[in-house]
């Protein structure tokens, strides 16, 4: 995921950005370290850094696969 994926996805969301989970998320998501080295860094649980990682995961999944380059837009329906 790029890092502006994953400030949209926050924003969408609602990410605190200054929480340990998404600080954890981003390590993960964005730099590609393993979930443990992450909520060492972060200051979460193996558990936390988890969760967090799997709300993004989830929504990214979501937008991609309902909005991706071929989801028609709402002003395609306009008569």
């Amino acid at each position: 995921m790029t890092p502006d994926q994953f400030e949209a996805i926050q924003k969408l969301i609602r990410g605190k950005p200054n929480s340990a989970g998404n600080e954890a998320a981003r390590l993960v998501l964005v730099e590609g370290i393993s979930l443990t080295e992450a909520a060492a860094q972060a200051g979460t649980t193996y558990t936390g850094a988890w969760n967090a990682t799997r709300r993004y995961e989830d929504a990214y999944t979501l937008i991609t696969t309902h909005f991706g380059g071929d989801a028609p837009r709402s002003d395609d329906n306009a008569s």
